[in-house]
């Protein structure tokens, strides 16, 4: 691999408003690497970047870019409880793979994570399980008959 390919798998995500909870996730993956000696780097669009221009402080320029693209308190409450109905409500599709079904459901949990209110993987692992089509009834009691289904999580 060249230098110029090395360096843009390295590459930061870049912050335009559009995806706030994928931004956010990845910013916190370089400040667990900062305990191994690396620095984190942090990347936001044009439009973003207006909005930090004047903070000295990279945690006051966090606070604003939170507010500005997940909202007030009371806005996080709202987006929680459609996040909630959409899980409640989510099925998987008869013509749908797991790993399609998987993803969606992984979704709604990785923006309730960001948003401060994760999902368990006991939560996880039965809203898959009771979401699959009748055509899995049989692989879902052996899952039952073998896991503790309490203890399992979405990998397994």
């Amino acid at each position: 691999m060249d230098a110029l390919a090395s360096s843009a798998a390295f590459r930061p995500p870049v912050l335009d408003g559009s995806d706030y909870a994928f931004w956010k996730v990845n910013m916190r993956i370089p400040q667990i690497s900062t305990q191994r000696k690396s620095m984190p780097s942090i990347s936001v669009g044009d439009n973003m970047f207006s909005l930090i221009t004047n903070c000295t402080y990279a945690k006051d320029a966090w606070d604003i870019l939170q507010k500005y693209c997940e909202g007030s308190k009371s806005v996080r409450r709202t987006k929680l409880r459609m996040l909630a109905s959409k899980f409640e409500s989510l099925g998987m599709k008869e013509n749908e793979t797991i790993v399609e079904y998987d993803r969606r459901l992984r979704d709604i949990a990785n923006k309730a994570f960001s948003l401060g209110d994760p999902l368990s993987s006991e939560r996880l692992v039965n809203k898959e399980l009771r979401s699959l089509p009748e055509r899995f009834n049989f692989k879902i009691c052996a899952i039952d008959e073998s896991k503790d289904t309490f203890t399992l999580n979405l990998e397994d």
